[in-house]
């Protein structure tokens, strides 16, 4: 993964991707997909299921279905809040199109991929530290 300081609006989503993806079985438990992301520092987390279906699931999933009311963490299936039909960045997608992609369906994580296989992740933060980067760059050329 090149630095998303060096990387530039226009580059393909595989420059500033993570692909050491952590990925949990669908079954899991909610207390699972916590100490998955919590243990790796991470917002969001790939759900594969016996169907070979692959979903995600994020902090902000999880803190929703815990708003709802008592849960029991260790007896809940993460299969449960996971989103199934994902919006999916295909390798040559630029850095600036993907922000676009997220932005428009309100996500922070999104998979780069076919829809069959994940190639890695990119997040909101990915993103914005290129965009920033480029402005930064653009204001300084400008003076």
């Amino acid at each position: 993964m090149t630095s998303p300081r060096t990387a530039q609006p226009t580059d393909p989503v595989t420059r500033i991707m993570t692909t050491s993806v952590a990925t949990i079985d669908a079954g899991a438990s909610w207390a699972q997909a916590l100490a998955e992301l919590v243990g790796n520092q991470i917002g969001a987390v790939v759900l594969i299921d016996d169907n070979e279906r692959i979903g995600l699931v994020s902090e902000r999933d999880l803190i929703y279905a815990l708003a709802q009311g008592e849960v029991d963490l260790q007896t809940r299936q993460v299969e449960e809040i996971a989103t199934f039909d994902l919006i999916w960045a295909p390798a040559d997608t630029s850095i600036a199109q993907a922000g676009s992609m997220m932005v428009d369906a309100e996500i922070r994580h999104l998979p780069v991929g076919d829809g069959h296989e994940v190639l890695g992740m990119i997040s909101a933060r990915d993103v914005l530290e290129v965009l920033v980067a480029a402005q930064r760059a653009s204001l300084a050329g400008a003076r």
